[in-house]
């Protein structure tokens, strides 16, 4: 029976200070009135009018934001009456009668300036801030929760009912008005706030409970959600990173001062306040983590006490104090979590925009591969990783600290043993971290270095399968990864022993303690003792694991830092050009961004005693200064004044420090609205010469003036972006249909569109993959075209066009009434060829030394002894003979865009056969071995509990009975934790995680490798590129820990269940219902999380596309002045891909939240049914459960944390399992027929009614009933148009695109029969642009190591590129980009065909188009030499290369026209009656260039014409055509020495010309 007592409470008692009321007045269980008044509620009166006049005057200097409204008039209202309610209550506590302490008028009187004060603040909060006040929302929170406890105290005293009455309407009232001031604004926000973020515009409650989440967690629970669907973000999680007042200031500054740990320092000065606004938070999750164990021992202590009315008190007192402690664990962890990802939110989106913004600035030699993509994926994401422990690592001291003085406290002199355990952890953990950082450095470096070489190989796809090279590119590229996983070892050996020192803690420091404590003396254990130090225990141990995971997590965030730090203080690029001052003194960025339609700029110079004077800016070797000296200077290289466009006096340039410059002593001058042609043979430096025009060789020398910091330019490569062909053409300038249509036009384009479905809205994909390279060309020269810029710089863009689009350009471009000179425009064009050489303004000969031999106009050069004349020209215009459709196409617009949500269902709903996936990935054997030692760990950690309970039950019977069995076992029960976890951690990091990041890589890469072209086509670079940088990061890094930790949760979780359910059998039958609770919650959680994952990862996709984009775009980005707008565009995809990553970090704190709340409810009603049925259960099974529910709530947040980690993290490997399972192979199961070894052997080849397609619409075909017969040994040259299906016919042969109808035969076998790598292997093919290894010469020449030394050096000898590449290192220099000219590139490659000159058949993909007349000449005589056995196809625009051969084939439009010997075609000059197509696309060469197309000698100069001197006919066309065949076969007969075939070809010549 509960003994009942009386409540006197009289204002003589309450009128103490206390804090506790004497027992005579409730039993004690109340604080005084004066303390209430004095402390509760004085002080927060104090603070309210403290804070609020700072308030109101910031916010009288901001803008009304939102509408007045009802909502606005109920808060007036309210406030009001508070205001009036508090006077009243005044008024009688004025009243003699009244009951009242010295501090209760004063008390009301603050409170009644306090709600005048917040009438006003509440007025300007509404008005003018977005957010419901949290200034008021605090107060009277605050203010309420502490006035129920003094209206109960006002309820007890007997004499003051009518102030208890008036004071519980106040408090009413305040509830009402904290409803009121919490209420959401949206609907009365102006329109320019309407579009603010939800979480911006909801009241602090809704944020603190993660409310506002709700309507994005029902829609992703019940719908698939697009970008569309998810809600808007803070605006400062976005966009400060690159601007004024963002990072990158900071950065700069503390750069300037010289200190080290620059970005370091910059985050921490910069995001101090972000940082500091999760210090509160989590220092008050340490105040509640540390209640629990006082809370437990009060438990325990009122299991054993006798039943009265104050017991009953405090057993009700204490089921509130956990209902408070435990709710506010849960809210002030996740504050303290959310504060953390804010700011890491921040620094990604800074520093993202940063590695970009110094990624442009970068000199184009200057960029690592892919680095930039390495730091913007790897770096961020272990960045990310690491930060989320910012504010654990100080927490984690301060708790271990606490944890150990409370040990210390309770357990005297074994409480140092836990002292000594946590600081050789502390040790540990600290050399752990100085350790990661060095080793994550190795591995991120080969993670860069495989990253580097896959989306190289990725952007070359097509070159990759025309030489037969995937297998040795899978070999090189998985042996890339197995040395990434070798490196990655060492990092993992450190997380295996950080988990070891984390784990071990908990199972060792107890048992020391504990045997001190008992075998020495102090005394015995009991339960009360042994359930609080366990709890304690508990407390130390998870700090210690946090402190050693976040010191290690730090460090590796700090060696992210490092790596992104010295990326951004590389050196920038230097325009070695004469500086720009543009008028009114503006920077030059800005003067450009504001070009007119036509792109100039109008510049002055700096001037001296009037004389206008470039500014200079030279190498580290000549600095000049603006002034007199900078006059002096110039006067030093004659340049009284600057007239023209460029400028160049004793100008060197070179790509590399201390070797020999690639041009040297240049000088020449550029006349405004001229047009000038660069030649030179292969290798001179005309691609140098452009590129210093531009600003972008790093090594220069002498004096450079270019008027105009932006040009337009082509590159020799053409740069596109996988965007459609219109904006491509449009480039950063606004759309003008009639240019628009006069460029196509003008650049031949109008038909090629018309061929297209979606004409100019067709995508190009990645590097412009879906056209042909004549038409990337001509869209790359359209770009430049329409901006309208005044100075253009051309690098051979017309070398892939054929002679009837070439003259079609010519003429509408550089012709008399060209677009060019239409707009005055100064052209300056390199080329290897002389073809139209005669129209040129100026023409700049370098020679092989990078020396200018010749310079002038072409008359002049024309009329001296030197190259030009050599070449016997014309002055002639180019020809118009072409008939192009002269009506415009129409322009298609583009289907409207519809953003449909994704139609993976399992986003949404998750598959559980992905867990079957990843397990038979990793082996089902190693799978069950490593649950089964973690099991054992689990029994090993949780069996203790109930170890120590039956230890102190008996010592309450026999103390220390048996003391040395129990320390015993309890001995082997840690040691059998520890070595189950090290072990299971050792097998999970080397044996699990290196087999599964090998077969998913193996299977990703085969599948790339085996997917047809028609996916490269299609696909998006950075999509590709995602899954072998995001998904395999996860795969490596993320899955395995989030794998170890949901596993060990969940088995933990399951033994504290039993434990807890055996321990207190009433709360048994709940325990299905808290599992199906949790369950729930995960359920309807992983819907939306598993969504925001996928897009989170997805939505980088186009970031990687664009960083990729512009990496190899750098210098026409740079040329054109594009700069600012694609930083805009890659803050807006960096903004964009902001929204899921945000998101998902707000979901898991919802998700930790509302298990939290779960677990709080748990142990309330535990904490309830143990009061309830006292002296029915033993304390020591109370203390077990306690215990248990004291990690139970860590343990079942980290569960459902970890698991949806791994869920999330799985969705890597769902789509890999997607890619590799959906992605069509291009291998055929029919493909199964071995062909001989030496097959084939004669190179005798068929193709037998052949048609095919690009796209399933066969009524559209690429080619259309082709029948060819080519015998062993011919020599088949094939023309035409470009876009006329030559390539694509190459194409098939070369199984790189399957047939609608048809076949192609060699040696008497189907194509369609061997497998595709086994026909392309067996061929020599030299592709327009060829790929090349990120290895050494050696490496590129004999992938399999096959040949010696020797035999290479003398295939290069024979190409005449050795003693270009000997200087540079021999066979072991690296090729790189900037390794050879594009030129010598395809001297490379044909080196490597002759070094595989076994093969029969040697295709040839317009290979000689990027090369110059003599070393075409070069190498087409050791094509006709080294091959002359070979079945030879050539693909030419450059007629006269294939004159020779056996055959030639015209196609258009996907059709053959037609097939004959070139010397027929062309001396009958007709067919079955017809003009002979081929004879006429030669009729449409420019007749006065023809003799520039005549072989050269090996000794330079012209052949001597012996067969021409015989007499034939007398047309133009005919002598043109001897001309030319007379050369070709001079040359070809003197070099050979197969007497038998010079009578063959002689007799040949004798036919046609007789």
């Amino acid at each position: 029976m509960v003994e009942a007592r009386s409540s006197l409470c009289t204002i003589d008692l309450e009128g103490q200070f206390g804090p506790q009321v004497d027992t005579a007045c409730l039993d004690g269980f109340d604080f005084t009135l004066l303390f209430e008044e004095s402390i509760l509620s004085v002080s927060i009166s104090a603070i309210l009018l403290a804070v609020v006049p700072l308030r109101i005057a910031y916010l009288i200097r901001k803008p009304q934001k939102v509408a007045g409204g009802i909502l606005h008039l109920a808060k007036l209202l309210a406030w009001a009456t508070l205001t009036g309610l508090y006077i009243v209550l005044l008024a009688i506590y004025a009243l003699p009668i009244a009951p009242g302490t010295y501090v209760t008028i004063p008390a009301v009187t603050l409170a009644c300036v306090c709600s005048a004060s917040a009438l006003f603040a509440s007025h300007l909060e509404h008005m003018r801030s977005i957010q419901p006040s949290k200034l008021l929302e605090c107060y009277l929170f605050f203010s309420t929760l502490l006035d129920i406890a003094r209206t109960r105290t006002l309820w007890a005293i007997q004499e003051g009912r009518m102030a208890a009455i008036l004071f519980s309407t106040i408090l009413g009232m305040r509830c009402l008005l904290l409803l009121l001031e919490s209420a959401g604004k949206r609907g009365l926000l102006k329109p320019m706030y309407q579009d603010s973020a939800l979480e911006s515009t909801s009241s602090m409650f809704s944020r603190g409970t993660f409310w506002w989440l709700n309507p994005q967690l029902l829609k992703g629970y019940s719908t698939l959600m697009s970008m569309a669907d998810l809600s808007v973000i803070d605006t400062k999680l976005t966009g400060k990173g690159a601007g004024e007042d963002g990072l990158q200031q900071r950065w700069n500054i503390i750069k300037s001062r010289g200190n080290g740990n620059s970005l370091l320092r910059a985050c921490l000065g910069h995001y101090k306040w972000q940082i500091g606004a999760g210090i509160i938070p989590r220092a008050l999750q340490i105040g509640f983590l540390f209640a629990q164990p006082f809370l437990i021992r009060t438990t325990i202590a009122l299991m054993s006490a006798p039943d009265s009315l104050y017991t009953t008190y405090i057993g009700y007192a204490i089921i509130g104090s956990y209902a408070i402690v435990y709710v506010g664990i849960a809210i002030s962890t996740v504050l303290a979590r959310h504060k953390a990802f804010r700011v890491i939110t921040m620094m990604r989106d800074s520093i993202v925009s940063m590695i970009y913004d110094k990624t442009m600035k970068l000199p184009s030699t200057g960029l690592d591969g892919n680095g930039p993509i390495t730091l913007m994926s790897a770096d961020i994401e272990r960045l990310a990783s690491g930060l989320r422990y910012m504010h654990d690592a100080w927490a984690s001291i301060i708790e271990i600290c606490i944890a150990l003085y409370l040990l210390y406290k309770e357990l005297g002199i074994a409480g140092i043993a836990p002292i000594v355990i946590a600081m050789a952890c502390a040790i540990f953990a600290v050399i752990l971290s100085a350790m990661s950082r060095n080793r994550q450095k190795i591995w991120l470096e080969a993670i860069e270095a495989r990253v580097d070489a896959t989306s190289k190989m990725l952007g070359s796809m097509k070159g990759v399968k025309m030489r037969g090279l995937t297998t040795k590119l899978f070999n090189i590229i998985q042996s890339m990864k197995e040395d990434e996983i070798k490196k990655s070892q060492k990092f993992r050996e450190l997380l295996i022993a950080a988990a070891a020192v984390a784990y071990s803690n908990g199972a060792i420091a107890p048992v020391i303690s504990f045997a001190i404590y008992s075998v020495g003396g102090s005394g015995v254990l009991t339960t009360e003792k042994a359930f609080y130090a366990l709890t304690l225990f508990a407390l130390l141990n998870e700090p210690i694991g946090t402190l050693v995971e976040a010191l290690t997590g730090l460090a590796t965030a700090r060696g992210s830092l490092d790596r992104i730090d010295k990326f951004l203080k590389r050196d920038p690029h230097v325009d070695g050009r004469a500086s720009f001052t543009p008028i009114n003194g503006s920077d030059s960025e800005a003067a450009a961004d504001t070009t007119d339609d036509a792109g100039s700029m109008e510049l002055k110079r700096p001037s001296v005693n009037g004389q206008t004077l470039p500014i200079l800016s030279f190498s580290e070797k000549t600095h000049f200064v603006l002034g007199t000296q900078a006059m002096s200077n110039t006067m030093a290289y004659g340049l009284e004044s600057v007239t023209e466009v460029v400028t160049a006096r004793h100008r060197t340039a070179g790509w590399v420090t201390n070797s020999v410059p690639v041009l040297q002593n240049l000088n020449f001058d550029v006349q405004p609205s001229t047009f000038t042609v660069v030649l030179g043979p292969t290798g001179s430096g005309k691609s140098t010469l452009l590129t210093a025009l531009l600003g972008e060789v790093p090594k220069y020398d002498g004096y450079l003036y270019v008027s105009t910091p932006h040009v337009a330019y082509c590159a020799q490569v053409p740069w596109l972006i996988n965007t459609t062909l219109k904006q491509n053409i449009l480039g950063e300038s606004l759309f003008d249909l009639n240019w628009y249509r006069k460029v196509i036009r003008a650049c031949g384009l109008e038909q090629d569109f018309s061929l297209l479905v979606s004409g100019d809205h067709c995508l190009v994909g990645s590097n412009g993959s879906t056209l042909s390279g004549g038409q990337k060309q001509r869209v790359a020269l359209a770009r430049a075209v329409y901006s309208r810029k005044l100075t253009v710089v051309l690098d051979d863009p017309l070398s892939g066009l054929d002679p009837s689009t070439e003259e079609w350009v010519m003429s509408h471009l550089f012709g008399s009434s060209g677009l060019f000179r239409e707009m005055g425009a100064t052209v300056i064009m390199a080329s290897n060829s002389a073809q139209h050489l005669s129209i040129a303004d100026h023409i700049v000969v370098l020679g092989t030394n990078g020396r200018i031999t010749q310079q002038g106009s072409f008359e002049e050069l024309n009329r001296i002894e030197g190259y030009v004349q050599s070449l016997s020209l014309e002055k002639q215009e180019p020809s118009t003979i072409l008939k192009h459709d002269t009506e415009a196409i129409p322009l298609i617009m583009p289907d409207t865009l519809i953003n449909l949500p994704p139609t993976d269902g399992d986003r949404r709903t998750g598959d559980m056969s992905l867990y079957t996936y990843y397990i038979r990935t990793v082996g089902i054997p190693q799978s069950i071995f490593f649950v089964g030692l973690l099991s054992l760990y689990v029994f090993f950690l949780s069996f203790p509990a109930i170890w120590v309970q039956w230890w102190a039950a008996a010592n309450d019977i026999h103390p220390n009975y048996k003391l040395g069995m129990y320390l015993g076992v309890y001995a082997c029960l840690a040691a059998g934790a520890m070595i189950s976890v090290v072990i299971s951690c050792w097998h999970l990091m080397v044996n699990i995680v290196s087999k599964a990041a090998r077969v998913l890589h193996t299977r990703l890469l085969s599948s790339v490798l085996n997917a047809p072209m028609s996916f490269f086509t299609t696909t998006d670079l950075g999509i590709t590129t995602n899954r072998f940088t995001q998904d395999l990061q996860l795969i490596d890094m993320e899955l395995p820990i989030s794998l170890l930790n949901t596993v060990l949760a969940s088995l933990t979780c399951l033994a504290q269940l039993i434990i807890i359910s055996y321990s207190t059998r009433y709360l048994a039958a709940i325990v299905p219902l808290c599992l199906g609770v949790f369950y729930m919650i995960q359920r309807f959680y992983l819907r939306t999380s598993r969504q925001l994952r996928f897009m989170e990862i997805e939505i980088k996709s186009p970031l990687f596309s664009n960083f990729l984009e512009t990496l190899s775009g750098l210098v026409t980005i740079r040329a054109f002045g594009w700069e600012d707008a694609y930083r805009r565009r890659n803050l807006e995809l960096v903004k964009t891909s902001q929204k899921p990553f945000y998101l998902l970090f707000c979901v898991q704190r919802w998700l930790e939240l509302v298990v939290s709340l779960a677990v709080a409810g748990f142990a309330v009603l535990l904490v309830g049914v143990a009061v309830a049925t006292r002296g029915s259960i033993s304390a020591g099974f109370i203390g077990v459960a306690l215990i248990n529910i004291v990690t139970f709530s860590e343990n079942i947040q980290s569960l459902i944390m970890h698991w949806t980690v791994l869920e999330t993290s799985l969705g890597a490997v769902s789509r890999i399992r997607s890619f590799t399972s959906t992605t069509e192979s291009e291998n055929l199961p029919s493909e199964n027929t071995t062909p001989p070894d030496d097959w084939p052997s004669t190179g005798e080849i068929q193709f037998r009614s052949l048609s095919a397609s690009y796209t399933k619409d066969i009524s559209r075909p690429a080619l259309k009933d082709i029948s060819i017969s080519i015998a062993g040994g011919q020599k088949v040259g094939i023309c035409g148009r470009s876009g006329s299906g030559k390539s694509t016919l190459v194409a098939t042969m070369l199984r790189m695109l399957d047939l609608d109808s048809g076949s192609v035969w060699v040696d008497g076998i189907d194509l369609s029969t061997v497998p595709r790598q086994e026909v392309r292997s067996r061929m020599i093919v030299m592709p327009q642009d060829p790929y090349f290894f990120s290895g050494s010469v050696r490496l590129n020449l004999d992938p399999t190591s096959e040949l010696s030394d020797a035999i290479i050096i003398k295939a290069l000898t024979k190409t005449q590129i050795w003693e270009t590449i000997q200087k540079q290192g021999g066979l072991d220099a690296m090729v790189t980009d900037e390794f050879l000219s594009h030129g010598q590139r395809q001297l490379l490659c044909l080196s490597g065909a002759i070094l595989h000159e076994g093969k029969k058949i040697f295709i040839l993909d317009e290979a000689t188009s990027g090369v110059d007349k003599a070393s075409d000449d070069l190498m087409q005589r050791l094509i006709r030499s080294e091959f002359k056995e070979h079945t030879v196809i050539a693909i030419a625009h450059r007629l006269d290369t294939i004159l020779d051969f056996d055959q030639v084939i015209v196609m258009d439009k996907g059709a053959v026209l037609e097939i004959g010997n070139p010397m027929t075609l062309l001396r009958d000059g007709k067919i079955d009656g017809e003009p002979s197509h081929f004879a006429l696309l030669y009729e449409s060469l420019d007749h006065s260039m023809v003799s520039a197309m005549m072989p050269l000698s090996p000794k330079g100069g012209k052949r001597k014409n012996s067969l021409y001197s015989a007499p034939g006919p007398s047309s133009r066309r005919g002598s043109v055509t001897r001309s030319i065949l007379s050369n070709r076969m001079s040359w070809f007969l003197e070099e050979d020495g197969d007497e038998e075939k010079n009578d063959r070809w002689s007799g040949l010549w004798r036919d046609f010309y007789f």
